[in-house]
């Protein structure tokens, strides 16, 4: 078999799981907030402006795109609690990202989809 078009496959077989737990556990969800919480999870630690400049997003379409996972979302909703969002000391503008236990429990189990 073509070795290119095997990794191909390959490929897009664990990107399908990851988008199949993703969907499974948290629901539809805009690529945005699915990048924004991958960001926090390989970072260990963040500020909220870092995901912004990262995604290249605004400063209100990442407090949305966050709030979504955090325990409680923009619109007042409950939130799934896997980014806990804290503000600065110095700053309130500024909040500092870590992921809570639920949710390097759950970036382990897409890591899992991804690699089986």
């Amino acid at each position: 078999m073509n070795t290119p078009l095997r990794a191909y496959n390959v490929s897009i077989q664990r990107l399908t799981r990851a988008l199949e737990l993703i969907s499974k556990e948290v629901g539809g969800v805009h690529v945005h907030t699915v990048s924004a919480f991958l960001f926090v999870a390989r970072r260990g630690k963040c500020t909220q402006k870092d995901v912004e400049i990262e995604l290249g997003l605004s400063n209100a379409a990442i407090s949305r795109n966050i709030s979504f996972w955090t325990s409680r979302r923009y619109d007042r909703g409950k939130g799934l609690g896997f980014i806990q969002a804290v503000e600065n000391d110095y700053d309130r503008r500024f909040k500092e990202l870590t992921l809570t236990p639920l949710g390097v429990a759950f970036y382990k189990r897409l890591l899992e989809a991804i690699e089986r």
